[in-house]
């Protein structure tokens, strides 16, 4: 399982969005909601970010992302990721429609050099595009 301290979703899918994190209880194997994390509504071609670090959660917990669809259904991602205060960065790539869609893990992970202190950040798809040419 792959170490992370941050989690963002990528929105490709045909509606609106946000999500929150789950917490995989090894113990029990129950899933639990951090209870008042989202990211807030955003729309296609947007990504957000959440800093594991910031949100109250011990290192080595397992998490995944719960994704929302604005009138639609909730889905899990599909790979948990083990929270490590290491600016390593997992994303999930999400597809589909409101009540049919997938939220998947790219393979890669990605090592984030920028400075966060925040909760939830808007990550501009667009700047990034522009940065790597």
């Amino acid at each position: 399982m792959i170490e992370v301290q941050y989690i963002e979703c990528v929105n490709n899918a045909a509606f609106v969005m946000s999500f929150g994190i789950q917490i995989l209880d090894e113990n029990t194997g129950l899933i639990l909601i951090v209870d008042g994390l989202d990211t807030g509504n955003y729309p296609i071609g947007q990504s957000r970010r959440i800093n594991l670090a910031t949100i109250g959660i011990e290192p080595g917990t397992v998490v995944r992302p719960q994704v929302r669809a604005v009138w639609g259904v909730n889905n899990p991602g599909d790979e948990w990721v083990r929270f490590q205060p290491n600016r390593f960065l997992a994303k999930y790539d999400v597809r589909g429609t409101t009540l049919s869609y997938t939220v998947r893990r790219f393979p890669e992970i990605w090592l984030d050099l920028r400075p966060h202190d925040v909760e939830v950040e808007e990550v501009d798809e667009r700047e990034k595009r522009t940065s790597q040419v």
